[in-house]
């Protein structure tokens, strides 16, 4: 719950969200989110369409949550959720 709302996250928002923010602060590359949100093997190279993937559930919870300055983008290296 948001401000006393529900926010319908899909299951894998929901991970992603989870991951980032129980580690506020914490710079995560695209990489070791796609290897331990999606189970993605971890000696097998990020593709585009991987990179895609991370970046368009990103983008959909920033809506979800109307707030885009919880999860914050690290140009070239991932993401981070915001630490106050």
């Amino acid at each position: 719950m948001l401000d006393g709302r529900p926010i319908p996250l899909t299951r894998k928002e929901f991970d992603l969200l989870h991951y980032l923010a129980s580690r506020p602060g914490v710079v995560v590359s695209r990489q070791r989110l796609m290897i331990d949100v999606w189970g993605h093997p971890a000696d097998v190279g990020l593709s585009a369409q991987a990179s895609r993937t991370i970046d368009t559930h990103v983008s959909s919870m920033r809506s979800k949550l109307r707030e885009s300055g919880w999860i914050l983008t690290v140009r070239g290296v991932g993401f981070r959720f915001r630490q106050d």
